[in-house]
């Protein structure tokens, strides 16, 4: 292989790298950047340092310049030196490049194998499917046991929903690469797809014996334990991962699901936000300046970066917020994750000025399109959840950065300048739960309307039924301590049932009963529904006649809909954001009757109310118009625009607020 001569006409030994990485070890960043700078356009790049020089360029805002470097390397490059640098470019997030790199290599060696595989996993990648499908069947004629080929193979087929081909593309790979742990780990999620979940936890085990520090294999058994219910063990993996491989796949699921922890102080939950978060930092944007306009007055460039533009709760909760948005005072952005498109997706980008699908491109790409927009006040919507982008705000491409409505607590990032909240979401004394400022908007934190449109039926025990308790949050926020609570409620009332939704395995059913039958409650008064439909999600509130809220991870999207559909929602309020967003919704809603601050008002609450079957009947029918009256939409809308050109006065005068917007 002639990747060192090709790369490195000038020899760099381990003493010329080091100044680098004591730099970086001593938080020199500014000078690290300005060695690191030289070395690449020195074409300092030898090979056993490539991931190196991606992790560095990334941290220093220096990836198009490593580009460049690897760009010159390729023009000497033979084949082999190609998939190398391929490689490079593709874990610096250069998708185009990478797929170009990789592309002269199964050019240069068009009978190899292991370059068209490598080829058909770059576009498969980058979602050229049929493309990689080409590529990936030439690599397997070539050599039909090549293990990346048939992996990728195996993806492909687990995207089109053949779970069978796709497990058996996956043992080939393993057969034929039995040292791999990663290839067994893709068996695993293919058993796991396939419902055979004895043999994932198997063969991902077996990962895990081969290579302990695997943090996909922690990730997938994380997953696993998360389908059965085994809240605390996956728990546990989840941060084995996070910590053996610090990234936005393996820190997202860790904090998200933290968050439903009863077995976790406060403190500790936030201490890991603080933690993880700063991962998606970047140094080089540290004092970083923005060539924006300091015009207080000025029509403000506001751009959302979400991956839920499509029917999902976020998308609910942003429509009449964009309808409400003034476009004399902003022009928005709508800055997409995702290639999931629908009737609402169509009608989102109708009430926005800019729509960019940000899919697939890397986090420097898009940061840099964000500041050739000259975009003012960048808003996160996504938080720790799935298909964030919060890579993209580490970067720092917009001066006023802020998170809201998609999560309920901090990002833990020193580059994310404000949470917008509420005083009820967030009432004083909160602040050391977030490295936000907090911006509290008056009432609720987000308008609400629904995509859907019900009748409201009356409760079904007034018709003879047994009364039925209900919880559609999912199951993975049921703690032994909401079981402990839902069984003294039962006991109460024995011939009440409960209804759990979004329950989608039997193993997850199975592990439920186990924790009500240890709790003193027969199986035969449990009653699972799996996910279902918004139309149909609406039409099963018919069945249920009063809500039972999960803790510490209450409902939100849940308790609204709840709402909607005229069933009243029992909750338990606690202290963090995550904790206290049914009691915000209820109390919003006139109906704090229904708000308990310990468990033992949370159990009395439940029974007080199943005792009083005409005046659920009663606020059942009056629910919608509780409902209109605390959500004045405009006025919303008003009051979040009020709450943007505050943050950006702040920035303007070059002292942003440490206080709060009120």
């Amino acid at each position: 292989m002639k990747l060192r001569t090709a790369i490195a006409p000038v020899e760099a030994d381990a003493s010329a790298r080091a100044p680098i990485a004591a730099l970086m070890e001593a938080g020199a960043f500014a000078e690290a950047r300005v060695a690191l700078a030289t070395a690449l356009l020195r074409d300092e790049l030898p090979p056993a340092d490539l991931a190196t020089c991606v992790t560095w360029s990334r941290q220093l805002g220096l990836v198009p310049v490593f580009l460049a470097a690897l760009g010159r390397a390729a023009e000497r490059s033979d084949a082999d030196a190609s998939l190398a640098l391929a490689g490079a470019a593709m874990e610096a997030e250069a998708y185009a490049e990478g797929v170009q790199l990789h592309r002269k290599a199964a050019a240069l060696a068009p009978d190899s194998a292991l370059a068209h595989a490598q080829l058909g996993a770059a576009l498969f990648r980058c979602g050229a499917l049929e493309e990689a499908e080409t590529e990936l069947a030439r690599a397997i004629e070539l050599d039909p046991r090549q293990p990346i080929a048939q992996r990728s193979l195996g993806s492909l087929k687990m995207q089109n929903r053949d779970i069978d081909g796709a497990v058996e593309a996956m043992s080939i790979a393993v057969a034929a690469d039995p040292a791999n742990p990663d290839y067994r780990v893709s068996l695993g999620w293919a058993f796991q797809a396939k419902g055979m979940l004895e043999e994932a936890f198997l063969i991902t085990q077996s990962a895990l014996e081969i290579d302990p520090a695997n943090a996909a294999a922690y990730s997938a058994l994380a997953d696993l334990f998360f389908m059965v219910r085994d809240l605390p063990r996956a728990l546990r993996y989840f941060k084995l991962a996070a910590d053996h491989r610090p990234c936005a796949a393996t820190i997202t699921p860790y904090l998200f699901n933290l968050l439903a922890s009863d077995a976790h102080s406060d403190e500790d939950i936030f201490a890991e936000h603080r933690r993880l978060g700063g991962v998606f930092d970047s140094p080089a944007a540290r004092n970083k300046t923005h060539r924006n306009v300091p015009d207080p007055d000025r029509r403000l460039k506001v751009g959302f970066v979400s991956g839920d533009f499509y029917n999902h709760s976020v998308a609910h909760f942003m429509k009449p917020l964009l309808q409400g948005l003034d476009r004399g005072r902003f022009e928005i952005y709508a800055i997409y994750n995702n290639t999931a498109e629908d009737s609402v997706s169509a009608l989102l980008q109708t009430l926005v000025d800019h729509w960019y699908v940000c899919h697939g491109v890397s986090d420097q790409a898009v940061a840099e399109w964000i500041e050739r927009e000259g975009v003012d006040v960048l808003i996160d919507l996504s938080g720790h959840t799935n298909l964030q982008r919060l890579g993209v705000f580490g970067l720092r491409p917009a001066p006023v950065q802020a998170s809201y409505l998609g999560y309920p607590g901090t990002t833990g990032m020193a580059s994310m300048d404000y949470k917008i909240t509420s005083a009820n979401v967030d009432p004083p004394g909160t602040e050391r739960f977030y490295t936000e400022t907090l911006a509290r908007l008056p009432g609720l934190v987000a308008p609400f309307q629904p995509l859907a449109e019900i009748e409201v039926g009356d409760p079904p025990s007034l018709s003879g039924a047994p009364f039925m308790f209900a919880c559609m949050n999912p199951p993975w926020r049921i703690t032994p301590s909401v079981v402990r609570a839902w069984a003294r409620i039962m006991a109460g009332l024995p011939d009440a049932r409960l209804m759990l939704g979004s329950v989608n395995t039997t193993l997850a059913a199975n592990n439920l009963i186990a924790a009500f039958a240890a709790a003193g409650i027969d199986a035969e008064r449990l009653e699972f529904v799996p996910r279902l439909q918004l139309r149909e999600y609406l039409e099963n509130y018919r069945r249920i006649d009063l809500a039972l809220d999960t803790f510490p991870y209450a409902g939100g999207t849940t308790t609204t809909y709840s709402l909607w559909m005229g069933v009243p929602v029992v909750t338990l309020e606690g202290v963090r954001a995550a904790a206290r967003s049914g009691a915000c919704i209820l109390r919003e809603a006139g109906l704090d009757e229904f708000v308990a601050q310990s468990e033992d008002l949370y159990v009395a609450r439940a029974l007080h109310w199943a005792s009083r079957p005409a005046e659920l009947a009663e606020l059942r029918r009056t629910m919608r118009d509780r409902l209109r009256v605390s959500r004045d939409h405009a006025e919303q809308a008003s009051q979040f625009g009020d709450a943007l050109v505050a943050m950006w006065r702040a920035w303007c005068a070059r002292a942003p607020a440490k206080g709060e917007i009120q």
